[in-house]
């Protein structure tokens, strides 16, 4: 939206947008360096990204043609970009992570973890002990982050969304929040007792009791935002001296999770890894392996003429 508003003006009279201005914008979006909000500044992005925001754009033109005003006339009479196309990406980049490619993100934030967890017994001081202490329980969450996302499937944001009191071992089922779902839909999702294992063990190393599992620095009643869990897994990526998976850092792990359960009823997997349209995850998530190609290629049956009447 910031962004959008920045390139638009907040002055723009909608009603003369144009498929022009749609260009425009996405010529620029593409490049980078559009200055917003509080002097922040965009970097480069791919279409995909470009897509989203006109669809947005697009979508909110729409709402305004059914609101009216006091007098009874409507915000906009009509959607001056209801039939200009929503240029997509023809190279859509979809990689999956691998197992391991996990497990070596996953040691070097455990490195980190033990780095900052010595530097809290050598610290000189009271500021650089609680210092080397944050930067350590920084990292624990990290990889409970990283873990979680591995485990479940489940996007960046609802995963950094949860709270402690979303994990009911009892009924063996997490809450996952309509708030923090892309879809806006509540998911109650039961996981084995090897989850619930883990996920208490995290608890105890972090101390905590209640509240958010992930949250924002300073501000403990809010939920730290979902970019910091791609922002860690990152930099641990780099430091473990992993090439960058080109079209994505946290929606390769949702893929990996989808890869590995070809065999499971469908409409199961939609339920656990949260996707309410079939087409979707087919079209985005569904990424056999090659031996499953090969399989495809090398079958040996042959059809033969019916005998039958």
């Amino acid at each position: 939206m910031a962004i959008l508003r920045a390139v638009i003006g907040d002055h723009r009279e909608v009603r003369t947008l144009t498929e022009n201005d749609v260009r425009q914008y996405e010529a620029r979006r593409t490049a980078g360096g559009i200055t917003y909000g509080d002097g922040q500044r965009t970097e480069s992005v791919r279409q995909r990204s470009v897509q989203a925001d006109i669809k947005l754009l697009k979508q909110m033109l729409s709402r305004a043609c059914t609101r009216t005003t006091a007098q009874g006339t409507r915000w906009l009479e009509q959607n001056p970009l209801q039939y200009v196309r929503i240029r997509g990406e023809h190279d859509v980049k979809r990689p999956v992570a691998s197992y391991e490619r996990y497990e070596a993100t996953r040691q070097q934030m455990v490195l980190f973890q033990r780095k900052y967890e010595l530097e809290m017994q050598t610290a000189k001081g009271a500021k650089e002990r609680r210092r080397a202490e944050s930067r350590h329980l920084s990292w624990v969450r990290a990889e409970l982050g990283l873990s979680l996302l591995a485990a479940t499937g489940r996007r960046r944001g609802a995963i950094m969304g949860l709270r402690w009191s979303d994990f009911d071992a009892a009924s063996g089922c997490v809450t996952w929040r309509a708030e923090h779902d892309k879809k806006g839909k509540t998911w109650v999702v039961p996981y084995p007792t090897t989850f619930f294992a883990t996920i208490r063990d995290f608890q105890k190393r972090l101390g905590a009791v209640g509240g958010f599992v992930f949250p924002r620095q300073g501000e403990p009643n809010e939920s730290a935002p979902p970019e910091l869990l791609s922002q860690w897994i990152r930099k641990a990526e780099v430091d473990a001296e992993l090439t960058k998976l080109q079209g994505g850092t946290c929606h390769p792990y949702r893929r990996k999770w989808r890869s590995e359960r070809p065999h499971h009823a469908l409409k199961a997997v939609m339920q656990a890894g949260g996707w309410s349209d079939v087409n979707t995850m087919l079209r985005c998530y569904d990424h056999p392996e090659a031996s499953d190609v090969l399989a495809v290629t090398a079958e040996p049956r042959k059809r033969k003429e019916s005998t039958s009447g």
